[in-house]
Formats: C-alpha cells, sequence, structure tokens
C-alpha cells in the first residue's frame, strides 16, 4: 500500500471524504520549490504576524522594507 493509499484509507476511517487524486494533487504542490519572491513575501507575513502578536503595528511598507 503505498502512502498516499494510506492517507485515504485513514481518512476515509475518520470520516472524510478523501481521493487518491487529492492527496497526490497536494504533495505535488508542496514538492515545488518556492521562488525568492514567494520566500520574501512568506518571510513578510510571518514578520507581520509575529509583531501583531507582540502588539506592534507596522505599515506594510516598512515590513516589506525590512525582508529585503
Amino acid at each position: 500500500m503505498s502512502v498516499e493509499e494510506e492517507i485515504v484509507s485513514l481518512g476515509k476511517s475518520m470520516g472524510l471524504e478523501v481521493e487518491e487524486r487529492d492527496v497526490n494533487e497536494l504533495v505535488e504542490e508542496h514538492t515545488q520549490e518556492l521562488t525568492t519572491e514567494e520566500i520574501q513575501e512568506l518571510q513578510s507575513q510571518q514578520h507581520t504576524e509575529v509583531m501583531q502578536e507582540i502588539g506592534f503595528e507596522e505599515s506594510e511598507e516598512e515590513v516589506i522594507s525590512t525582508v529585503r
């Protein structure tokens, strides 16, 4: 049994509607490498979230300039 088949089996045993093609699609999406721009955007989002958690808000321009 493949990993994808196991995931489908586990999902169905939990009462979820899971298809092997959906699992394959998800795996495919996560195997693609991120571009530099996508990494920078992720870092910017994470930075913003952390700053909001500690109660510090700054404009998006300031966040973007600190990531670059």
